[in-house]
């Protein structure tokens, strides 16, 4: 699984060489690009965290950053290269920050060790992890992108829409994207004047079948972007949960008396937890699979530390790094509060003395450091290779919580008894979320850290600065996504966890990744988790890794990622047969294009893609908005507009979808006009 929904941009004819600016005198870090920068950090951390919580994944900030900052900073007459690539760098580290927060903190409040999210705390595990990613990825810059020369496709990608002189036509199709979506959304979950869902259900005997389809514009652009492979293997997961789980669940057991509908997802409710034992299993592999990888991508981060201080003065511009001695200062810095939240979330709750309880912080502080710089590494390394959004940071950051929660459980084992003390396991379990929102974090901004430096390596920018400018970029995302979280958590209510009574249960945000979170850790301390779906679940996971090493032996594209393949059976089959629409009218949209003149075909493609992600900014911005005034108990549609007859409502819901399809479809395959 994937923390972001990146476009997969075909790398540039031009090669990266010839595309440096060596001029030394271009402005680059000034007063308007800062604060765009800033800007954009806060809207792309509040409109992601909306999209992670509703599908799972968000959508990449750095591409958008940067045609936007070419659209807005076209205002001034003079505007430089490097400013949008400060921009973008900026405004990036917004969206990865909803990532690492959104995937991991919700799980708190599912497990019940918070009932609201605090402003502060969500503020310093943000700030904490996110500067720990900044840190790390520091020393592997050099090694990296200059000694190892690893690609970094997305980062690439950038650097061409930076130099491209249609970027600025291109910031329209995203604002345009995003306007025709944000009203589709307003009117589906707002108005609700158009149907946001389809459900056909029926029983044969006892037994439920029927699937739902969401009309959803955030569903149907994030499948545009991702593609037909991973939506068919997604798809897989779904079949085996819906299409026979389900059934035979029911005719083993028996199904609730209800309607279909009811009844089939109360028996989801069960079976979903077979793609808990598929995620575990496809992070474990994830380990077995890199593990040389991670020793080298580790060893060689290590061999940076450890290496000779380099005299930053006497370095050309473009290969100055922050100094080593700050970044070493900052590490220490940040663990002082990693010291005090595992203070407060493991001595004081379990009632350990002091001298035992200092023992086991500090021990937690050391273990998380350790294994987040790990993680932090490997992911850079790998997206070095495969792009962003190939990584799989869900499975690197399950295995970072089988190896702190094991460590912890190992110790705690004997003083401690979980299975009778849900206070002491909701404390570890607590701890827990808390270590993999830093290791998320940390990952994360890594990965986006190196794809910036990428970008800027190509336009002639200056590294220090645009680590400096993570760090900015990171404060803007951690301002907002506590208030965000708290705000949308009150509006609709995350997974099965509503603040209210009486609120649907239908129109929660299902924050999938959150839920794998809370679920694998309350297996390990609380208990009261169905292990045998769980072993289940496994057993098909590692059925699918087979087969996919199969059919990756025989050289045939069409790949089984496990982890997508989990993430499907976890997901309400709804939303992936959405999300797989989306990856079907990518298909057709680039068969369409193979019409056009080669030199048309990339621009055509990055025009689709740019629409498709303002389809999604546009209802991710829609839905932060409407939470407002859900949050306060003010329901839009009976108190400001008239109920429209059903049969209406789903009509114009089907049709305006329909449209949505076409202008996507169309903005994919057109000829882009000079």
């Amino acid at each position: 699984m994937t923390t972001s929904v990146n476009a997969v941009y075909k790398e540039p004819a031009i090669k990266a060489p010839e595309l440096v600016t060596k001029e030394s005198n271009l402005p680059e870090v000034t007063l308007k690009a800062v604060l765009l920068g800033f800007v954009l950090a806060m809207v792309l951390c509040a409109s992601n965290t909306y999209v992670a919580l509703k599908v799972g994944r968000t959508i990449s900030g750095s591409i958008p950053a940067a045609v936007l900052s070419i659209l807005f900073l076209s205002f001034w007459k003079k505007t430089s290269i490097l400013e949008h690539n400060i921009v973008q760098t900026t405004a990036s580290a917004g969206e990865v920050v909803s990532a690492g927060i959104t995937f991991t903190i919700p799980a708190l409040v599912m497990i019940g060790f918070w009932d609201h999210f605090n402003y502060f705390e969500v503020l310093s595990v943000a700030v904490v992890g996110g500067f720990l990613g900044v840190a790390f990825s520091v020393p592997l810059r050099r090694s990296m992108i200059i000694e190892q020369k690893l690609p970094y496709p997305e980062g690439i990608a950038t650097a061409a829409v930076l130099k491209s002189a249609e970027a600025s036509s291109s910031g329209k199709v995203l604002v345009s994207g995003g306007a025709f979506a944000a009203v589709v959304s307003f009117f589906q979950d707002g108005a609700r004047w158009l149907t946001s869902e389809i459900q056909a259900w029926t029983k044969f005997g006892s037994v439920p079948f029927g699937s739902g389809f969401e009309l959803s514009p955030v569903l149907l652009g994030a499948g545009y972007i991702v593609g037909l492979r991973v939506s068919i293997s997604m798809v897989v997961g779904t079949i085996i949960t819906w299409g026979i789980g389900v059934p035979v669940y029911a005719m083993l057991y028996g199904a609730p008396e209800a309607d279909a509908q009811m009844a089939a997802f109360a028996i989801w409710k069960k079976v979903k937890m077979m793609g808990v034992g598929a995620m575990i299993v496809g992070g474990l592999w994830g380990m077995i699979s890199l593990s040389k990888i991670m020793m080298d991508a580790i060893r060689s981060s290590i061999d940076t530390f450890k290496g000779k201080a380099v005299d930053m003065s006497s370095l050309p511009r473009i290969e100055r790094d922050l100094p080593m001695n700050y970044v070493g200062t900052m590490i220490v810095i940040l663990a002082v509060p990693l010291l005090v939240m595992f203070y407060n979330t493991l001595t004081v709750p379990l009632g350990l003395s002091l001298g035992h309880g200092l023992l086991v912080t500090v021990a937690a502080v050391v273990a998380s450091l350790t294994i987040a710089f790990g993680c932090a590494a490997v992911a850079s390394y790998l997206t070095g290779i495969v792009g962003s959004t190939l990584l799989p940071v869900s499975g690197i950051t399950i295995s970072g919580i089988l190896l702190f929660g094991g460590m912890l459980f190992a110790v705690l084992m004997g003083q401690v008894d979980f299975s009778i003390n849900s206070v002491h396991a909701a404390s570890v379990a607590g701890a827990t979320i808390l270590f993999a929102s830093v290791v998320a974090l940390a990952a994360s901004l890594s990965c986006d850290n190196m794809q910036d430096l990428k970008a800027g390596s190509i336009v002639g920018a200056t590294p220090w600065k645009q680590q400096f400018m993570l760090l900015v970029g990171v404060v803007g995302g951690a301002i907002v996504v506590g208030p965000v979280l708290e705000l949308l958590f009150q509006a609709y209510g995350f997974g099965d966890v509503v603040p209210r009574a009486g609120m649907d249960l239908t129109h929660t945000l299902k924050a999938p990744q959150a839920t794998m979170m809370a679920t694998m850790t309350q297996g390990l301390f609380a208990g009261g988790v169905d292990w045998t779906m769980i072993m289940i679940g496994a057993a098909i996971g590692i059925a699918v890794i087979i087969t996919d090493q199969s059919l990756k032996a025989k050289g045939s594209k069409n790949t089984l990622p496990v982890l997508a393949v989990a993430f499907g059976m976890y997901m309400p089959a709804a939303s992936i047969l959405t999300f797989l629409l989306g990856g079907i009218l990518a298909h057709y949209t680039t068969k369409k294009r193979e019409s056009l003149p080669k030199e048309q075909q990339e621009a055509s493609e990055q025009k689709g893609i740019l629409y498709a992600s303002g389809v999604i900014a546009g209802t991710a911005v829609m839905g932060v908005l409407i939470a407002i005034p859900l949050s306060q108990g003010y329901k839009i549609s009976e108190q400001l507009f008239t109920p429209l007859p059903n049969m209406l409502v789903e009509f114009a819901g089907i049709g305006v979808f329909g449209w949505l399809m076409y202008k996507i479809y169309q903005s994919g395959s057109e000829r882009v006009e000079a």
